[in-house]
């Protein structure tokens, strides 16, 4: 059931509920940063969720909660409390992680409730991508243009390192190319109803053979990024190649899930070793450890050393005490200066993020809440009415998740809400 007041308020709120939604997806367009890694957007947050505990303050509705994939979403919550209350002091910064997580949540609940329009939903998704391809051929032109620099993250460090291909990306207006790639499938989860809920052998082949090169097109931004998370995008346009040209189930499903695995398994490639230079002899690719694996196998390491973090995690505050400990500071040192990039050693022998959403949740809870979280994202496809969709979401989220903390960042919430609404019909 999607958000109600009582009848002679409920247009009220329909209206009000969608534009806290569409205001919330604003201001992450036009990010403004507030203190403590904090966003105005998150100002919206407290409204959303007293419009939960509204639409849940019946007994009935609280039910809901725990049947389908959100029983898995909230005892991983109830467990990751739990886990965090056994880890002590600090208890603030403790706290902090698992509060992500409610934050994360929210978002979730309050997105999938909403009930849209197929036709204005894709149309937004449409305006949301034509801002993207005008900053794009903005970005493109204006160095031969000598325009003001604007869209794209210039990094002078990357010059002077083997990586200088990724000295200028393409950002939008997130400021991180790799929060551009989390942020671009949405306006595509916008359009996906949309795109599944129509008719397309009314069209002949031939028009509907004219979308793939749109939607090669609307990759460029992402290949500008270069970007790994351009995987989350690229998962939703595979699904929806199935619908536009009929295609058999057998085939259908080869064609979604083959791509994405094989561009997964290159991008990992690049994760585990170093792939810059390139050897000239076989196997061509340089085997030694590669700078995210440097963070990686140092976690697997605290891990390793303390029994009890495989059960309730151990903590960031334990986790920033013993990373240095556990740093091979010579593979470090030969790792980094493969990469020319030596004037980064110190902040790698310190403390970094696991760059490895698995190896995070382990730390910040322990396995136990990590399989319910896994279990959470598992389950959509199968409560999703556009499961096609919301499967090769998942793959492609789970991937990521092998070189990023990625499930920290808001709008992977808010497209997966929207990929997978409440099927309850309005009352």
């Amino acid at each position: 059931m999607p958000f109600s007041l009582p009848t002679q308020h409920a247009p009220f709120d329909r209206l009000a509920c969608h534009g806290l939604a569409i205001l919330y997806l604003v201001l992450t367009v036009f990010p403004v940063a507030l203190p403590w890694r904090a966003s105005l957007s998150d100002i919206l947050l407290p409204f959303m969720a007293v419009a939960l505990l509204w639409r849940y303050r019946r007994l009935a509705d609280m039910k809901a909660l725990l049947t389908g994939p959100l029983r898995w979403l909230f005892a991983f919550l109830a467990l990751g409390l739990i886990c965090t209350l056994l880890h002590g002091s600090p208890f603030v910064g403790e706290i902090y992680e698992w509060s992500v997580f409610v934050y994360m949540a929210v978002l979730f609940l309050f997105y999938r409730q909403l009930q849209w329009n197929e036709r204005h939903l894709a149309w937004g998704g449409l305006v949301l991508l034509a801002m993207v391809m005008a900053a794009f051929v903005y970005a493109m032109a204006a160095p031969a243009l000598h325009l003001p620099p604007a869209f794209c993250f210039t990094s002078p460090q990357m010059e002077t390192t083997s990586m200088s291909l990724l000295q200028r990306r393409f950002a939008f207006t997130m400021g991180n190319p790799n929060l551009f790639g989390v942020f671009y499938p949405l306006p595509f989860a916008m359009m996906t109803p949309f795109v599944f809920g129509h008719d397309w052998r009314r069209h002949p082949l031939s028009r509907r053979l004219l979308l793939l090169p749109a939607m090669g097109a609307a990759l460029l931004p992402l290949a500008s990024s270069a970007s790994k998370h351009g995987l989350l995008t690229l998962a939703i346009l595979l699904s929806w190649l199935a619908s536009l040209l009929s295609l058999p189930k057998t085939l259908a499903r080869l064609l979604r899930t083959a791509p994405l695995l094989a561009i997964a398994a290159v991008f990992e490639i690049t994760v585990l070793f170093v792939t810059f230079p390139l050897k000239r002899e076989a196997p061509y690719l340089n085997t030694d450890c590669g700078m995210y694996r440097l963070h990686q196998s140092t976690y697997v390491r605290m891990l390793k050393a303390t029994s009890t973090a495989w059960f309730w995690g151990m903590g960031v505050h334990a986790a920033e005490t013993a990373y240095p400990a556990h740093v091979q500071q010579d593979v470090v040192k030969g790792t980094l200066e493969q990469y020319n990039a030596m004037a980064s050693y110190t902040d790698f022998i310190t403390f970094m993020d696991p760059h490895n959403e698995f190896l995070n949740q382990l730390v910040l809870f322990g396995l136990p809440a990590a399989l319910l979280l896994l279990l959470f994202w598992l389950s959509l496809p199968n409560a999703s009415p556009h499961p096609a969709a919301m499967a090769c979401f998942v793959i492609a989220l789970l991937c990521c998740c092998l070189w990023d903390d990625i499930l920290s960042k808001r709008v992977i919430w808010v497209t997966a809400a929207l990929l997978c609404p409440s099927r309850q019909s309005p009352s």
